[in-house]
């Protein structure tokens, strides 16, 4: 009878589960039935023909886009000296109008600037126009600013030959205007803010902040003032007439004000509970009735963005990672409306956006290109996501959205008839209570099969996705594409560094080294250590000598190694783990030669020597140094008197003791849709961004490129002296007969040392690439493996536990934490 029921109540709970996956999938087919995307349609304008070389804003009424843009303008002028006639250029600032059906861009040529300010001798005066904006009616208002800065200069002062800013200044005031005007640039009302510092600030010093005004014409002013002992920030109300209708005093006040589509104001600001003194991000609503804060809050989310006025159903919109949110008073919740990537938006480069009455999405963006400033403007309408029926749609997994990653998407969207990249950000999910909330949702989701095409590899246990074949290895990509150039199109010894039995699961544009330095005639000249040859040169020092510098720690130095050496002491494939060898118990009882712990609060920097001091006077062994270009070998040659080692740290495998630094990193999952379009994508981690002839070549990374050509065309022109000629246009000698070569800049110290840096030796490259060649590691974080070795070693830097029986405890529980997780 037991027997027949287990197997009567594992076959229900088998067909319950059967049954509850079928209603997920008939859930998500509908979900995917109504998901919709937006989809943009730029509209074509041209200001280039108009002299506009800068849009600094706009807004949208719904029929018209207005664009704030410098103009430049040729002028003629007259020589006073010679009375020829020459062009000169100036700059003016001008609003612009054009439909949002396409057509000729229109100049407002009857709106003019206001009060730009005197020219005197005893002031400056900035003016600027802030920004642009509809009013509930629809008009267009804009608002100027005049800073002014007077300066008590004497009676004779002459600005030819003497500066202003040489005397005290006696005064800083802003005025601030805003007006109303219609779609020709006339002015039809104003307000003027004049006395504005007079009444907030009077004799007081201090700084008046952002402005805003509701519909009702009163302004809602950020004020901070201080005296010789008193500090205090407070949002200041007042009428039309500048009369104070009360204020709000308290700490932490300075956030974004915005004003909210009932047409009441709000600042978003940290809110600190004042007897547990934690924080959270929250939008409060100004009661103008209670002259107080009112009692409904609206908490944000941790990774909140800018917020904006709402509009229709939605209270105020914000943004939360790639996606905009509207808040929806009703439900007390927000919702997501779209992902500006998804619509081929750069939320970077976003410059406006605008709900239009028919629910399409006016939106303008601003960017620097190779021709100078680029400017598009969409109309993004929302559609079935059938639409996008014809084309393979790759999920694009990370945490945290890098810009040059969301315009590599962007631009490849719009480049692409056969696949689109649809980003999803995980970092939507945290909040303040879990940060890493994101980063776990991923990985159950990845855990439980339903892994995205691709993955921003940063943050992810990367190591234990390749064990349990999860990820693509990427050499077979590397080596067919013949645009590359296969393995000799990359710096393949990096790549290696980086690969898991012998697969590759990640690509990276750029990297860097961590390593240690040291003087070649005391660490010797071999690129790896053991801890008796560190103990041996440190003999060899003077008295007191330390082996880094004054702040590192116990804990601090364990973390650094660590995360060089991990996978010398785990084995992801296997489940095995080595923390019981002895290489690890000499490198716990390396880093328990460093002080339990360095307070900085009582040090004192009137006396304090920086490292490079230290080094240079014989009382520091060893450097720990980033090289992420072929000129840091320099600084460490001079700083330490000579030839240098990079020894690394210490290890008693006799492996080098350095690694390479990844800078981010795609990987591609198994269960990738179309692996071709995958690599389409990714690919261009590793192009080239420089040609092999040309213009000199800017390398727009972080560290060394991993694409051979780049790296090559980097060090060409670090090794390429530029030399000093003389009027014949021929390099000019030293005294030995040299030709004299131009300093590409400097490095100076606190001590008073200063050196020259000039273009990379051929001996000075060798050591570099030798280096480069050598290093098998990569510097990696597992937070989880990290937390449970620390915990324990924490244990035997006190001084609690022997370190064989650290190593033994870290053994067990990083096992156990393994095997579960494989």
């Amino acid at each position: 009878m037991r027997s027949c029921g287990k197997k009567w109540i594992a076959w229900l709970l088998a067909a319950c589960m059967l049954l509850g996956l079928a209603a997920c999938g008939v859930r998500k087919e509908e979900e995917q039935a109504d998901a919709t995307v937006y989809i943009p349609e730029f509209v074509e304008f041209d200001l280039a023909e108009l002299g506009v070389e800068y849009i600094n804003t706009g807004c949208c009424d719904g029929t018209y886009v207005y664009m704030l843009a410098e103009v430049n303008e040729e002028v003629e002028e007259v020589d006073p000296f010679t009375g020829e006639t020459y062009t000169n250029y100036e700059y003016r600032t001008a609003i612009f109008r054009l439909s949002l059906d396409g057509g000729e861009v229109v100049e407002l040529e009857n709106y003019m600037p206001g009060n730009q300010g005197e020219k005197q001798p005893d002031r400056e005066s900035y003016f600027y126009i802030e920004n642009l904006s509809i009013g509930t009616d629809g008009s267009l208002w804009v608002t100027e600013s005049l800073e002014e800065y007077i300066y008590d200069v004497p009676e004779d002062f002459d600005p030819e030959t003497d500066y202003m800013w040489n005397y005290e200044m006696l005064e800083q005031r802003r005025v601030q205007v805003r007006r109303q005007l219609d779609k020709e640039g006339n002015e039809l009302s104003r307000v003027e803010t004049s006395g504005l510092q007079e009444v907030l600030l009077g004799e007081s010093e201090g700084y008046i902040g952002n402005t805003l005004m509701d519909n009702d014409g009163n302004f809602y002013v950020l004020v901070e003032t201080y005296t010789e002992n008193t500090y205090q920030t407070k949002i200041v109300v007042l009428d039309k007439e500048l009369n104070i209708l009360f204020e709000i005093k308290g700490e932490n006040l300075w956030g974004q004000m915005v004003l909210l589509g009932d047409g009441s104001v709000a600042m978003n600001s940290y809110v600190y509970d004042k007897f547990t003194g934690e924080g959270e991000q929250k939008l409060r609503i100004i009661n103008k009735e209670a002259k107080d804060w009112g009692e409904t809050e609206y908490p944000m989310p941790l990774n909140v963005g800018s917020i904006y006025p709402g509009s229709g159903d939605y209270l105020f919109y914000y943004d939360n990672g790639d996606s905009l949110f509207g808040y929806d008073p009703e439900a007390q919740e927000g919702k997501k409306i779209l992902a500006w990537s998804s619509a081929d938006i750069n939320r970077s480069d976003l410059a406006f956006f605008t709900f239009l009455k028919d629910g399409r999405v006016a939106a303008m963006t601003r960017r620097w290109g190779e021709n100078g400033m680029e400017t598009e403007i969409a109309v993004l309408t929302e559609q079935p996501i059938s639409v996008l029926a014809d084309k393979t749609v790759l999920t694009y997994a990370t945490m945290y959205l890098d810009y040059e990653v969301r315009e590599k998407i962007i631009d490849f969207n719009k480049s692409q008839s056969k696949y689109r990249i649809e980003i999803k950000d995980y970092s939507e999910f945290n909040t303040a209570d879990d940060y890493n909330a994101g980063l776990t949702k991923l990985n159950t989701e990845v855990i439980a099969g339903r892994v995205p095409d691709i993955l921003n590899v940063d943050g992810l246990p990367l190591r234990q996705y390749g064990a349990k074949g999860l990820l693509e290895d990427l050499w077979p990509f590397i080596e067919a594409d013949e645009e590359l150039g296969g393995r000799d199109g990359v710096m393949e010894s990096v790549l290696e560094a980086a690969q898991q039995d012998g697969k590759l699961y990640q690509i990276f544009s750029s990297f860097n080294i961590r390593t240690v330095a040291g003087a070649a005639d005391v660490v010797g000249e071999e690129m790896s250590w053991t801890l008796a040859d560190l103990q041996a040169a440190l003999d060899s020092m003077p008295e007191g000598c330390t082996i880094f510098g004054q702040g590192d720690t116990k804990a601090g130095m364990l973390h650094n190694v660590l995360a060089m050496q991990m996978d010398n002491f785990v084995d992801w494939t296997t489940g095995e783990c080595y923390f019981e060898t002895e290489e690890f118990i000499a490198l716990l009882e390396f880093c328990n030669a460093f002080p339990l712990e360095y307070d900085w609060s009582k040090v004192d920097y009137e006396f304090y020597d920086d490292e490079y001091t230290r080094i240079s006077e014989g009382r520091q062994l060893l450097a720990m140094d980033y090289l992420y270009d072929f000129q840091t070998i320099q600084m460490q040659k001079f700083i330490f008197g000579g030839d240098i080692t990079y020894v690394g740290y210490p290890r008693e495998d006799g492996g080098v003791g350095s690694s390479f630094v990844l800078d981010g990193g795609m990987a591609m999952s198994t269960t990738c849709k179309d692996k071709e379009g995958a690599w389409a994508f990714m690919r261009q981690l590793l192009e080239p961004q420089s040609t092999e002839e040309g213009e000199r070549f800017y390398y727009r990374g972080w560290g060394f490129p991993v694409n051979r050509q780049d790296f090559d065309r980097m060090a060409e022109q670090y090794m390429t002296p530029e030399y000093i000629l003389d009027e014949n246009g021929e390099p000019m000698l030293d005294e030995n007969g040299e030709p004299m070569e131009y300093s590409q800049g400097g490095m100076g110290w606190g001590n008073g040392m200063y050196m020259e840096i000039y273009s990379t030796s051929q001996e000075e490259y060798d050591q570099v690439m030798e280096l480069i060649d050598a290093i098998d590691s990569v510097y990696s974080y597992d937070e989880k493996l990290f937390s449970i070795i620390m915990d324990v070693a924490q244990r035997y830097f006190n001084g609690d536990i022997t370190v064989e029986a650290a190593a033994d405890q870290i053994q067990s529980r990083v096992k156990i934490n393994v095997n579960e997780n494989l």
